[in-house]
């Protein structure tokens, strides 16, 4: 039997590394901690926290159903 599920871990991989990587994220974020990328390395967390702040996690939201996959379940005979 085959099912659909959820990839929750790769849903949230994807946007993590969206947030880390993506330019208009890092360039703003940038301006808003008036800082250099050698400290965006450092402080990961200020991409994740301006990317949620906004909008880009709502707008990630729009691509969830890239991330359900078909599995197969084995049928057992009792």
């Amino acid at each position: 039997m085959k099912i659909k599920v959820f990839d929750h871990i790769a849903f949230m991989q994807r946007q993590i590394i969206e947030a880390l990587t993506c330019p208009v994220n890092r360039d703003w974020t940038r301006r808003e901690h008036k800082c250099d990328d050698w400290e965006l390395w450092r402080n990961p967390d200020w991409l994740i926290d301006h990317y949620i702040r906004n909008g880009g996690a709502e707008a990630f939201a729009k691509h969830r159903a890239d991330f359900f996959r078909e599995i197969e379940i084995p049928d057992y005979e009792i």
